[in-house]
Protein backbone atom coordinates (compact mmCIF):
# COMPACT_ATOMS: atom_id res chain seq x y z
CA UNK A 1 0.00 0.00 0.00
CA UNK A 2 2.65 2.55 0.65
CA UNK A 3 4.71 2.61 -2.68
CA UNK A 4 1.33 2.31 -4.14
CA UNK A 5 0.77 5.78 -2.00
CA UNK A 6 -2.64 4.21 -0.52
CA UNK A 7 -2.40 6.01 2.24
CA UNK A 8 -5.07 5.69 4.19
CA UNK A 9 -4.75 1.83 3.56
CA UNK A 10 -1.08 1.56 4.70
CA UNK A 11 -1.55 3.62 8.02
CA UNK A 12 -4.18 1.20 8.66
CA UNK A 13 -1.77 -1.74 8.34
CA UNK A 14 0.78 0.26 9.98
CA UNK A 15 -1.66 1.02 13.11
CA UNK A 16 -2.39 -2.93 13.31
CA UNK A 17 1.14 -3.82 12.91
CA UNK A 18 1.44 -1.19 16.38
CA UNK A 19 -1.84 -3.08 18.01
CA UNK A 20 0.30 -6.36 18.11
CA UNK A 21 2.66 -4.63 19.34
CA UNK A 22 0.65 -3.27 22.61
CA UNK A 23 0.72 0.43 21.16
CA UNK A 24 -2.40 2.46 20.30
CA UNK A 25 -1.34 4.89 17.27
CA UNK A 26 -3.22 7.70 17.80
CA UNK A 27 -0.52 10.23 15.83
CA UNK A 28 3.12 11.24 16.13
CA UNK A 29 2.88 11.17 19.86
CA UNK A 30 2.40 7.44 19.99
CA UNK A 31 5.96 7.33 19.11
CA UNK A 32 7.91 6.76 22.32
CA UNK A 33 4.56 3.77 23.53
CA UNK A 34 5.47 1.91 20.44
CA UNK A 35 9.26 2.49 20.72
CA UNK A 36 9.42 1.20 23.95
CA UNK A 37 8.25 -1.98 23.21
CA UNK A 38 10.32 -5.25 23.49
CA UNK A 39 9.47 -6.34 19.97
CA UNK A 40 13.01 -5.76 17.74
CA UNK A 41 10.44 -4.71 14.52
CA UNK A 42 9.11 -1.48 16.80
CA UNK A 43 11.56 0.58 15.12
CA UNK A 44 11.36 0.23 11.95
CA UNK A 45 7.66 0.31 12.18
CA UNK A 46 8.14 3.76 13.87
CA UNK A 47 10.20 4.64 10.89
CA UNK A 48 7.69 3.50 8.70
CA UNK A 49 5.23 5.76 9.89
CA UNK A 50 7.00 8.96 10.08
CA UNK A 51 7.67 8.15 6.65
CA UNK A 52 4.11 8.02 6.17
CA UNK A 53 3.87 11.42 7.28
CA UNK A 54 6.39 13.16 4.97
CA UNK A 55 4.92 11.30 1.75
CA UNK A 56 1.66 13.32 3.32
CA UNK A 57 4.24 16.16 3.82
CA UNK A 58 3.12 16.18 7.07
CA UNK A 59 6.40 17.25 8.31
CA UNK A 60 6.09 18.61 11.53
CA UNK A 61 4.45 15.04 12.40
CA UNK A 62 7.10 13.31 10.54
CA UNK A 63 9.96 15.30 12.08
CA UNK A 64 8.46 14.18 15.76
CA UNK A 65 8.47 10.62 15.15
CA UNK A 66 11.78 10.54 13.99
CA UNK A 67 13.76 12.36 16.71
CA UNK A 68 11.81 10.25 18.94
CA UNK A 69 13.40 7.31 17.36
CA UNK A 70 16.74 8.63 17.48
CA UNK A 71 16.30 9.95 21.37
CA UNK A 72 16.04 6.05 21.98
CA UNK A 73 18.45 4.71 19.08
CA UNK A 74 21.21 7.69 18.52
CA UNK A 75 22.87 5.50 16.22
CA UNK A 76 19.71 4.81 13.30
CA UNK A 77 21.11 6.93 10.83
CA UNK A 78 18.23 6.62 8.22
CA UNK A 79 16.39 9.11 11.08
CA UNK A 80 19.20 11.37 10.34
CA UNK A 81 18.78 11.79 6.79
CA UNK A 82 15.50 12.18 6.80
CA UNK A 83 15.18 14.96 8.86
CA UNK A 84 18.58 16.61 7.27
CA UNK A 85 15.91 15.63 3.62
CA UNK A 86 12.87 17.48 5.32
CA UNK A 87 15.03 20.25 6.87
CA UNK A 88 16.33 20.72 2.81
CA UNK A 89 13.00 20.68 1.00
CA UNK A 90 11.79 23.19 3.39
CA UNK A 91 14.68 25.63 2.82
CA UNK A 92 16.43 25.39 5.89
CA UNK A 93 19.81 24.57 5.40
CA UNK A 94 21.74 25.39 8.63
CA UNK A 95 19.31 22.59 10.00
CA UNK A 96 19.61 20.00 7.33
CA UNK A 97 23.46 20.63 7.87
CA UNK A 98 23.54 20.17 11.51
CA UNK A 99 20.98 16.49 10.88
CA UNK A 100 23.84 15.85 8.38
CA UNK A 101 26.85 16.21 10.62
CA UNK A 102 24.96 14.11 13.37
CA UNK A 103 23.85 11.55 10.70
CA UNK A 104 27.71 11.43 9.74
CA UNK A 105 29.00 10.77 13.41
CA UNK A 106 26.72 7.71 13.06
CA UNK A 107 28.15 6.50 9.78
CA UNK A 108 30.54 7.35 7.43
CA UNK A 109 29.69 4.50 4.76
CA UNK A 110 25.69 4.76 4.33
CA UNK A 111 25.06 5.17 1.11
CA UNK A 112 22.01 7.53 1.23
CA UNK A 113 23.43 9.82 3.86
CA UNK A 114 26.56 9.96 1.45
CA UNK A 115 24.56 11.45 -1.67
CA UNK A 116 22.56 13.28 0.65
CA UNK A 117 25.87 14.99 2.26
CA UNK A 118 27.44 15.37 -1.62
CA UNK A 119 24.24 17.34 -2.64
CA UNK A 120 24.71 19.44 -0.17
CA UNK A 121 27.79 20.14 -0.80
CA UNK A 122 27.52 20.75 -3.98
CA UNK A 123 24.08 23.44 -3.55
CA UNK A 124 27.28 25.13 -1.77
CA UNK A 125 29.26 25.24 -4.35
CA UNK A 126 31.42 23.77 -2.18
CA UNK A 127 32.80 21.37 -5.17
CA UNK A 128 36.02 19.60 -3.58
CA UNK A 129 34.17 18.51 -0.85
CA UNK A 130 31.08 17.18 -3.30
CA UNK A 131 33.83 15.42 -6.17
CA UNK A 132 35.14 13.72 -2.42
CA UNK A 133 31.86 12.43 -1.45
CA UNK A 134 30.77 11.50 -4.89
CA UNK A 135 33.96 9.67 -5.30
CA UNK A 136 33.81 7.72 -1.96
CA UNK A 137 30.14 6.88 -3.48
CA UNK A 138 32.13 5.18 -6.43
CA UNK A 139 34.65 3.97 -4.70
CA UNK A 140 32.60 1.51 -2.24
CA UNK A 141 31.07 0.17 -5.51
CA UNK A 142 27.25 0.31 -5.19
CA UNK A 143 25.42 -0.53 -8.11
CA UNK A 144 22.08 1.55 -7.24
CA UNK A 145 24.09 4.38 -6.62
CA UNK A 146 26.71 4.35 -9.12
CA UNK A 147 24.75 5.97 -11.80
CA UNK A 148 23.66 8.88 -9.92
CA UNK A 149 27.78 9.33 -8.29
CA UNK A 150 28.92 9.55 -12.28
CA UNK A 151 26.02 11.97 -12.80
CA UNK A 152 26.97 14.00 -9.97
CA UNK A 153 30.59 14.13 -11.14
CA UNK A 154 30.26 15.42 -14.51
CA UNK A 155 27.91 18.10 -13.11
CA UNK A 156 30.60 19.27 -10.95
CA UNK A 157 33.02 19.51 -13.49
CA UNK A 158 30.67 21.09 -15.80
CA UNK A 159 29.73 23.86 -13.04
CA UNK A 160 33.35 25.29 -12.86
CA UNK A 161 33.49 25.72 -16.05
CA UNK A 162 33.60 29.02 -16.63
CA UNK A 163 35.89 29.75 -14.04
CA UNK A 164 38.54 28.07 -16.22
CA UNK A 165 40.40 29.20 -18.86
CA UNK A 166 41.45 27.42 -22.37
CA UNK A 167 43.07 24.72 -22.08
CA UNK A 168 42.17 23.76 -18.49
CA UNK A 169 38.07 24.69 -19.17
CA UNK A 170 38.47 22.01 -22.39
CA UNK A 171 39.96 19.61 -19.66
CA UNK A 172 36.52 20.17 -17.62
CA UNK A 173 34.61 19.49 -20.16
CA UNK A 174 35.82 16.20 -21.18
CA UNK A 175 35.69 14.94 -17.93
CA UNK A 176 31.89 16.23 -18.25
CA UNK A 177 31.64 14.46 -20.85
CA UNK A 178 33.38 11.92 -20.09
CA UNK A 179 31.28 11.17 -16.67
CA UNK A 180 27.91 11.77 -18.52
CA UNK A 181 28.92 9.23 -21.57
CA UNK A 182 29.54 6.35 -18.83
CA UNK A 183 26.35 6.75 -17.01
CA UNK A 184 24.41 6.48 -20.76
CA UNK A 185 26.66 3.55 -21.46
CA UNK A 186 25.27 1.54 -18.25
CA UNK A 187 21.68 2.98 -19.27
CA UNK A 188 20.93 4.74 -22.53
CA UNK A 189 17.76 6.22 -20.86
CA UNK A 190 19.37 8.25 -17.55
CA UNK A 191 17.90 11.59 -18.99
CA UNK A 192 20.37 13.13 -16.59
CA UNK A 193 22.94 11.74 -17.78
CA UNK A 194 21.15 12.90 -21.07
CA UNK A 195 20.84 16.31 -20.18
CA UNK A 196 24.38 16.94 -18.99
CA UNK A 197 25.83 15.79 -22.15
CA UNK A 198 23.53 17.53 -24.34
CA UNK A 199 24.75 20.68 -22.17
CA UNK A 200 28.21 19.76 -22.55
CA UNK A 201 27.87 19.46 -26.80
CA UNK A 202 25.80 22.49 -26.68
CA UNK A 203 28.51 24.19 -24.63
CA UNK A 204 31.14 23.17 -27.62
CA UNK A 205 28.80 24.51 -30.40
CA UNK A 206 27.84 20.96 -31.73
CA UNK A 207 24.29 22.55 -32.11
CA UNK A 208 22.99 19.56 -34.08
CA UNK A 209 24.21 16.98 -31.81
CA UNK A 210 23.16 18.86 -28.73
CA UNK A 211 19.62 19.00 -30.08
CA UNK A 212 19.45 15.77 -31.09
CA UNK A 213 20.08 14.44 -27.67
CA UNK A 214 18.06 16.75 -25.60
CA UNK A 215 14.74 15.69 -28.53
CA UNK A 216 15.65 11.99 -26.90
CA UNK A 217 15.74 12.95 -22.96
CA UNK A 218 12.57 14.60 -24.27
CA UNK A 219 11.42 11.02 -25.49
CA UNK A 220 12.62 9.45 -22.26
CA UNK A 221 11.15 11.19 -20.12
CA UNK A 222 7.67 11.67 -21.66
CA UNK A 223 7.44 15.24 -21.05
CA UNK A 224 7.94 15.07 -17.38
CA UNK A 225 11.15 16.40 -17.10
CA UNK A 226 11.00 20.49 -17.32
CA UNK A 227 14.59 21.15 -18.57
CA UNK A 228 14.23 18.75 -21.63
CA UNK A 229 11.98 21.83 -22.79
CA UNK A 230 14.40 24.22 -21.83
CA UNK A 231 17.31 23.04 -23.20
CA UNK A 232 15.77 22.45 -25.99
CA UNK A 233 15.06 26.12 -26.55
CA UNK A 234 18.08 27.16 -25.81
CA UNK A 235 19.64 25.09 -28.62
CA UNK A 236 16.93 26.06 -31.27
CA UNK A 237 17.34 29.65 -30.16
CA UNK A 238 20.80 29.66 -31.13
CA UNK A 239 19.86 28.04 -34.11
CA UNK A 240 18.43 30.62 -35.04
CA UNK A 241 14.40 29.05 -34.97
CA UNK A 242 12.66 31.60 -33.14
CA UNK A 243 9.11 30.37 -33.62
CA UNK A 244 9.56 26.69 -31.82
CA UNK A 245 11.99 28.17 -29.27
CA UNK A 246 9.13 30.08 -27.90
CA UNK A 247 6.61 27.16 -27.71
CA UNK A 248 9.75 25.71 -25.98
CA UNK A 249 10.23 28.16 -23.13
CA UNK A 250 6.36 28.55 -23.01
CA UNK A 251 6.13 24.54 -22.44
CA UNK A 252 9.00 25.05 -19.89
CA UNK A 253 6.97 27.68 -17.99
CA UNK A 254 3.42 25.79 -18.34
CA UNK A 255 5.56 22.87 -16.54
CA UNK A 256 7.03 24.72 -13.77
CA UNK A 257 3.34 25.87 -12.85
CA UNK A 258 2.17 21.95 -12.65
CA UNK A 259 5.20 21.40 -9.86
CA UNK A 260 4.35 23.88 -7.87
Amino acid sequence: HFWREEWEEAEGRFREAAEEMGCVWEGASSASALLSSSDPSAVSLAFNLARLYEERRQYPEAASVHKSIIGVHPAYTGSYVRLATMSRDVGAMKECASWLDLAFKTSTENEDLLALIGHFWFGNREYENSQHIYEKLLNQGSKAMEPYATVALGNIYFANINVQNGVKRDKFLSHSQDFYSRALKKDSGNVYAGSGLGCVLAERGSLSEARNVFQRVRECSGDSLPSAFLNLAHVMLAQQEHAPAITLYKKYLEAGQGEG
